[in-house]
């Protein structure tokens, strides 16, 4: 079962792996647990939310809608997300 560092860890590597965050985004993210990144910014269409959502459910079991991650601002809060889902 995945902690939530672990939660918030995935996401971001899995962001890195679509090459919608660089290296250095992802290191900043990484190194502080606070540090938030706005999905807003990314400008995610139909297909690359599609795609996020498949790697989501893939490293961590849990399922996510695509619609869902229209309303979801950021990693923290797809991280809480994630983590009640799991239940924990």
């Amino acid at each position: 079962m995945l902690d939530q560092l672990s939660l918030r860890s995935t996401v971001i590597d899995i962001l890195l792996g679509m090459g919608e965050l660089d290296r250095a985004e992802a290191g900043a993210l990484a190194a502080d647990p606070w540090a938030d990144f706005e999905f807003a910014r990314l400008g995610f269409d139909s297909l690359v939310v599609l795609d996020f959502c498949l790697r989501i459910e893939t490293a961590t079991g849990i399922v996510i809608d695509p619609d869902e991650i229209a309303a979801i601002t950021g990693v923290n809060e797809l991280e809480g997300v994630l983590r009640a889902r799991r239940g924990g």
